[in-house]
């Protein structure tokens, strides 16, 4: 009423505390108008991190509008909040789920982006004979990687001029917090590239990446859930990272949903639910070499 002026004068500022009292209360909508209002300064003094606070409780809960600014937030960056690619992607991904155009658009951009840089990283790493060059290449890999591009994670690891360095290099990253390299280590193990094969190793490298927010671990976590490989087999672990993976857009773990929902694992078997998640799946990129 006192934001679009309905019966009384325009004053953002009651708005505002009417506004904020229904967030506070846990009203979804409130929360995302909250957010925008933090973020635009309207009504109230600019504050980028409250913004943020409302607008992932409120896109934590479904509204589409708030996971699509979210998204815009990530993507762009702000004063006071950093460009994240990986979230821009997770947010943009939860909004297309529901239908709207205008966040699948943005959600094809940042593919599209990632691909791009994956094909620069190639290109680098391709025509590279000195170490800058080859620094270059892994920092467009990384990049890609973030945009949910997973191919790139898995040349990043190839990129020291041995398997003793590469290896070291991996663990000096990962143990400065780059979750990139913490799913680049579980990689080595799991296939045994650049050190020895051990699949424990492997899966400990990804739940710990996973529990930070990588989300193409989440897949590898719930592979392993799923067929038993390092740990014991849990279809209700596999179902639920499978889930958290395919939310954020990865192809494959949709394609496992449908699986899941095919055969009964976990969830009582539905064909509607399993014809979703392999149309969401083909949708992202899902091809059957991909298995």
């Amino acid at each position: 009423m006192y934001r679009a002026g309905k019966g009384v004068e325009i004053d953002l500022k009651e708005s505002f505390h009417y506004i904020l009292l229904a967030a506070d209360q846990g009203h979804i909508e409130a929360q995302h108008s909250a957010g925008v209002m933090y973020l635009n300064g309207r009504g109230v003094t600019r504050n980028a991190g409250l913004a943020l606070h409302y607008l992932t409780l409120s896109a934590d809960q479904g509204e589409v509008g708030a996971q699509i600014n979210l998204g815009k937030l990530y993507w762009y960056g702000r004063e006071g909040v950093k460009k994240n690619p990986q979230l821009a992607f997770h947010y943009f991904r939860l909004a297309t789920d529901q239908g709207d155009w205008g966040a699948a658009a943005h959600f094809k951009i940042i593919k599209k982006e990632g691909e791009r840089l994956y094909d620069l990283g190639i290109y680098t790493w391709t025509n590279s004979k000195y170490p800058v060059k080859l620094a270059d290449a892994k920092h467009y890999f990384e990049q890609a990687a973030q945009m949910g591009n997973e191919k790139a994670t898995e040349y990043i690891m190839t990129l020291q001029p041995s398997h003793i360095q590469a290896f070291k290099q991996l663990e000096k990253e990962a143990e400065l917090g780059s979750l990139f390299a913490l799913h680049a280590l579980g990689m080595a193990y799991k296939e045994g590239k650049l050190v020895k094969e051990d699949k424990e190793k492997a899966v400990d490298c990804f739940k710990r990446a996973a529990e930070a927010g990588h989300f193409p671990s989440h897949y590898r976590v719930a592979k392993a859930y799923y067929k038993g490989l390092g740990l014991s087999q849990d279809y209700n672990q596999a179902f639920s990272h499978f889930k958290i993976a395919a939310n954020a857009g990865h192809p494959k773990a949709a394609y496992f949903l449908s699986k899941m929902y095919q055969n009964g694992q976990a969830v009582k078997r539905c064909d509607e639910m399993a014809r979703h998640y392999l149309s969401s799946a083909i949708a992202i990129g899902y091809q059957p070499e991909n298995r």
